[in-house]
């Protein structure tokens, strides 16, 4: 019955649009000065193929078969707009699913824990049907200089997981990002940020932050608290711009030829007893840095490249002790066509059933028949080393397109 009420709802809205915008504009609905309100649709359907071991053969004995699969990677509803003068709001839905198994959220590359290798995994479940909201904060603009942003959004520690999803430079996220957060918010948690651009040029994002929450399981024997005192998570960001400034909420992976930017950036996240390591509550502590370029080369030529690199000490989403990793990403747009090479890897602290790390190399070719908001891309993963490269899953072709609008 939800259900129902919610998809009438977004139909009759949908249809509603048209009939109170300009037609310029027909997803932007004026509701007097300084009031507003814009709808948008994000939709990536997926085709794909991947390895799959005979799981009673054991994952690396047997013979591989290649399965295939569909899926809606995303599908999402999001409204922006404006209550007052630099009074702003941002409302995302996470991704709409049929329980039935036949669309589900699974993806490339993952973002929630994995007993087999310790760095976080998107799980593929039949049980991610229905509504929740992944972004939903209220941003106040004093000035370039200083914004107040409060409500659940993506912390801000690393380059990549402060992008859009719309606007990636390869098919998806790389598999290592922030290390703290919630499977279904993908790295987003509720609390307060200020941001600011300052001379044009220096970017600074400080938030404070619910983060792990107290979980009282000691007794007066032990200390098995985690987070006892219920101190709060805090992030900081910083940026460097040398060419274009970045001035908005989310950064874009791939600009298209629209800026030139040549950037570094670097994060730190942190929150005191918040990880369960070998028995013992420890503190948290991430750190990253990051290079950004995205430059027109000459008519009908960009040239994009970024790299960046993450350390993490006491994970509370795998609780262990040390890991690290770094990818690169480079891509060529020529005209409308851009193939795009990358590879990934992590490693971690070796430990018991714990794979002590993964490594990546893939291949892809996007195609934009209107920038992001139509576009195909195709791509194919493939495992480097000999840690992961007869996992079942870990070799993947996957052709994907995107409307948003």
């Amino acid at each position: 019955m939800h259900r129902r009420v919610i998809i009438i709802f977004f139909i009759l809205l949908f249809a509603a649009f048209p009939l109170m915008a300009e037609e310029e504009e027909i997803t932007k609905l004026d509701l007097g000065a300084d009031r507003w309100i814009s709808l948008h649709l994000l939709l990536q359907a997926q085709a794909y193929t991947q390895n799959e071991y005979d799981a009673e053969a054991g994952e690396s004995k047997g013979d591989a078969v290649w399965v295939k699969e569909f899926q809606l990677r995303r599908s999402r509803v999001m409204f922006n707009g404006e209550a007052a003068k630099d009074f702003e709001f941002f409302f995302s839905t996470g991704d709409f699913f049929v329980k039935n198994g036949s669309n589900t959220s699974s993806s490339i590359y993952t973002t929630s824990a994995d007993e087999n290798d310790g760095h976080t995994h998107t799980v593929e479940t039949e049980d991610s049907s229905g509504m929740y909201v992944q972004d939903a904060y209220i941003n106040y603009r004093f000035m370039d200089e200083l914004e107040i942003a409060a409500g659940l959004m993506p912390v801000p520690f690393m380059r990549q997981n402060m992008e859009s999803s719309v606007s990636l430079l390869g098919l998806d996220y790389n598999s290592l990002s922030v290390p703290m957060g919630t499977s279904e918010s993908d790295w987003r948690d509720t609390g307060l940020m200020i941001r600011g651009l300052l001379a044009n040029a220096f970017e600074y994002r400080f938030g404070v932050f619910r983060g792990q929450e107290r979980d009282l399981q000691g007794t007066e024997e032990t200390s098995d608290d985690i987070n006892a005192n219920s101190a709060p998570r805090f992030c900081f960001r910083f940026q460097m711009n040398f060419l274009d400034p970045e001035d908005g909420f989310f950064y874009s992976g791939n600009y298209l030829g629209k800026k030139s930017l040549v950037s570094v950036g670097g994060g730190v996240d942190y929150q005191s007893h918040a990880a369960r390591v070998d028995d013992k509550i420890s503190s948290y502590l991430a750190w990253t840095f990051d290079l950004n370029v995205d430059y027109k080369i000459s008519r009908g030529f960009t040239g994009t490249f970024q790299t960046a690199y993450v350390n993490v000490t006491n994970n509370p989403e795998s609780n262990i002790e040390q890991q690290s990793g770094y990818y690169a990403q480079a891509g060529l747009l020529i005209e409308n066509i851009q193939p795009v090479i990358r590879y990934q890897t992590w490693d971690t602290e070796k430990a018991l059933n714990i794979n002590p790390g993964s490594s990546y190399l893939s291949f892809g070719i996007n195609y934009f028949m209107s920038g992001h908001n139509a576009n195909i891309k195709f791509e194919y993963r493939n495992p480097v080393g000999d840690d992961n490269k007869s996992l079942s899953g870990e070799k993947k072709a996957v052709l994907q397109g995107q409307i948003f609008l």
